[in-house]
């Protein structure tokens, strides 16, 4: 499809622009698959850039030859994020990662309006037949998370960077706290009202407020 490809190419080009991964605290995706995923392709040079884009990513890529096609198979079974300078770049990312299988998580503020004339994927990435919806959440007081393990650590630090939180790190005494924060408002849509539940529940066990209207069954 034209469209997948014109996304790509913004994908790509913004993955290999050197400074384009940048930690600003509004404009980060948490991203991870819930299974190996894969993408066939009939140009090779497409599937190379997929591929890079992937890589880049930080994703586990694999690419085969089959029936004249190129299948690139790819996994992020952790959580991990991208920060970008713009929130323009930030929806550009949120729509190429999940028309490629992404399960995401993209936090707003409350004063961030979605635009009828803009197009941030969120008709063709939700699960078929389940509606959006949407959580509102926030952490007033300041929260120390003392992970245990370093997977926990990262994955963490990736979610809610993608949430829209503000991050600190602290090491002392051989381990590392994450100081967390979020006064403000913050909204962010989910794929289903399971999702929406999973998620609420999620963000009241590390102490923040939610909101969710429950409105779809």
């Amino acid at each position: 499809m034209k469209t997948s490809a014109n996304l790509l190419s913004v994908a790509l080009a913004i993955a290999l622009i050197s400074g384009t991964f940048l930690f600003a605290k509004d404009n980060s995706i948490a991203y991870k698959t819930k299974k190996s995923l894969s993408k066939s392709f009939q140009d090779s040079s497409e599937a190379e850039k997929h591929l890079q884009a992937l890589t880049k990513l930080g994703c586990k890529v694999s690419r085969q030859q089959a029936e004249g096609a190129v299948v690139v198979q790819y996994e992020c079974p952790k959580w991990q994020s991208i920060s970008v300078s713009t929130e323009k770049l930030a929806h550009q990312w949120e729509t190429w990662l999940k028309e490629a299988g992404f399960e995401i998580v993209h936090g707003h503020s409350e004063n961030h309006a979605h635009s009828e004339k803009e197009d941030h994927g969120h008709g063709k990435g939700h699960e078929h037949g389940k509606t959006p919806e949407e959580l509102q959440y926030r952490l007033a007081q300041k929260v120390t998370l003392h992970p245990e393990e370093d997977n926990q650590y990262q994955e963490l630090i990736a979610i809610l960077k993608g949430l829209g939180c503000a991050v600190d790190i602290d090491s002392h005494d051989g381990h590392t706290d994450i100081i967390v924060q979020c006064n403000s408002w913050m909204h962010a849509e989910f794929s289903s009202h399971q999702s929406a539940q999973d998620w609420e529940k999620w963000l009241k066990g590390f102490g923040f407020e939610v909101r969710h209207a429950h409105e779809h069954h």
